[in-house]
C-alpha cells in the first residue's frame, strides 16, 4: 500500500459503506484514518471490533516469513510463472495480478522467499487486503 492516498480512503469508505461497516480504521506506518459512518447503533455493535474496517499494513518481512496480499477487491490472475508451492520469488517481482473493472494490478512480492502454501485459486474473487500466499524467507 502506497500510503493513505486520497483514492485508498475514498476505496475503504465505499468498501466499508457497501458492507454495512459502522466504522472504518486505516493506518500506515505513523499514518492514520478514522472515520464513523453512522451514529447509529447497527447489530454487529455487540463486538465493535468485530465489523471495524481496518487496512493490512505492507507484510512484516522476518525470520518466519511473509504473506502475499490482494492490493486491491478483483479476481486472481496469473502471471508468466504462476504461484506455485516451493516457488522460489524474488524481492520487487511480480507473482501474480488482481484484475478489477478489466485494469490488472500487480501483486509484488516485498522480499525473496519459497512459497510454501497457496490459500487462493487463480480465477477466484479477492478482498482487498486478503491474504494469497505464504512465503518463507531464503
Amino acid at each position: 500500500m502506497p500510503g493513505l492516498d486520497p483514492e485508498t480512503l475514498r476505496h475503504a469508505l465505499n468498501l466499508a459503506q457497501r458492507h454495512g461497516y459502522r466504522k472504518v480504521r486505516l493506518r500506515e506506518g505513523d499514518m492514520r484514518f478514522e472515520a464513523v459512518l453512522s451514529a447509529q447503533d447497527g447489530p454487529w455493535d455487540e463486538d465493535p471490533e468485530v465489523r471495524e474496517l481496518e487496512t493490512f499494513e505492507e507484510s512484516a518481512v522476518n525470520d518466519e516469513g511473509f504473506v502475499l496480499t490482494a492490493p486491491v477487491v478483483g479476481y486472481l490472475r496469473e502471471v508468466a510463472t504462476p504461484l506455485a508451492v516451493g516457488r522460489k520469488v524474488d524481492a520487487g517481482e511480480t507473482v501474480a495480478e488482481i484484475v478489477a473493472l478489466g485494469l490488472a494490478n500487480d501483486v509484488v512480492s516485498p522480499a525473496s522467499g519459497e512459497v510454501v502454501e497457496l490459500l487462493v485459486e487463480p480465477g477466484s474473487p479477492v478482498e482487498y487486503g486478503q491474504v494469497l500466499a505464504k512465503v518463507k524467507p531464503l
